[in-house]
C-alpha cells in the first residue's frame, strides 16, 4: 500500500540535532516507506533566513 508513498525530510542545517536525519530514515524505513528525500533551501539555514526575514533596517 505504501509503495506509492516518498517521506520528504526539510533538513534545517545548523539548528536540527546530530541523527535527526537518521532518525527520519529509520523511521521511514520501519514503515517500509521504499523513498525517502533529503531536501535542504538555497541560501542559508534556518536562522539566518529568519533574521534576514525579520530584521530589516
Amino acid at each position: 500500500m505504501l509503495y506509492k508513498v516518498v517521506v520528504i525530510y526539510a533538513g534545517l542545517v545548523n539548528v536540527e540535532w546530530v541523527g535527526t536525519t537518521d532518525l527520519a530514515r529509520r523511521q521511514s524505513s520501519t514503515l517500509d516507506v521504499p523513498r525517502f528525500e533529503v531536501v535542504r533551501a538555497r541560501g542559508g539555514d534556518f536562522l539566518g533566513r529568519a533574521a534576514a526575514l525579520y530584521n530589516k533596517p
